[in-house]
């Protein structure tokens, strides 16, 4: 599910499940094993993530293989889910999201754990609808959120649940830049893995541990609450009529 080229010291992770790359237990484990294989291989000095599809990066969680799940099941599927964010946002090497497509939700996610980001010009839109399907946004991407655009537009984003067309996305600096034509999209995030290749591993893997590791330790410290309350919130009733409305679109 998850296409690896290696190109001199980067690796690129294009994410392969179906059109959407929706996230499912399958994956995700993929995904973690790929950054842990990654991580430890000194050969690999960035990581470049991006989609096979020129479509969707992830459409987010796979909602209706998930949505049948006890309530045990899916508080190991949603762990799982939160600890490869985690494992993605602490990840000690440059990551550089390539986003051709849609970033939604979980997807969104995801492409909030990496360092930078880059958007294909085009048609495609990135948010966190979690408000709106009734259940919170996770406390990692909540925090890092705020980092990346702060307070104020964290709140707007988070508290109307839309999700932004490309423009938006370069104005809130949820994306660092737009790329245009789409086929550079791969090449430009390329040119700024190799960039990070010519500096000091050491000295960038601290830069990154300074920035990140405020988070984290905040998000320890919450993590067993948040768990708690998003499955207790995917199994009100609220969150179980607009998610059987969307498996029905899925």
């Amino acid at each position: 599910m998850i296409d690896v080229l290696i190109q001199e010291n980067i690796a690129i992770a294009s994410l392969n499940r179906s059109r959407t790359n929706a996230l499912n237990t399958a994956l995700l484990n993929e995904l973690q094993t790929t950054l842990s294989y990654f991580s430890a291989d000194d050969n690999i000095r960035a990581l470049v993530l991006t989609s096979s599809s020129d479509r969707f990066f992830s459409i987010g969680l796979d909602v209706p293989e998930v949505f049948d799940l006890s309530q045990s099941d899916f508080e190991s599927f949603y762990r799982l889910f939160t600890q490869v964010c985690l494992d993605l946002f602490i990840f000690h090497k440059p990551v550089i999201a390539a986003i051709p497509g849609h970033a939604t939700a979980g997807g969104c996610i995801l492409a909030l754990c990496c360092d930078y980001r880059y958007i294909s010009q085009g048609k495609a839109v990135m948010g966190l609808n979690e408000i709106k399907l009734g259940v919170p946004v996770p406390y990692l991407a909540d925090y890092i959120l705020h980092s990346i655009v702060g307070t104020k537009d964290a709140r707007s984003l988070m508290e109307s649940g839309n999700f932004l067309p490309v423009e938006e996305l370069a104005r809130f600096g949820l994306v660092d830049e737009v790329i245009n034509p789409p086929s550079e999209l791969l090449k430009r995030a390329m040119e700024k893995a190799k960039e990070f290749c010519s500096y000091s591993p050491t000295a960038y893997t601290a830069i990154k541990y300074n920035r990140t590791n405020p988070i984290i330790t905040r998000y320890t410290q919450t993590r067993e609450e948040e768990v708690k309350l998003f499955v207790q919130c995917w199994y009100s009733d609220t969150a179980r009529h607009v998610l059987k409305e969307i498996i029905n679109k899925f």
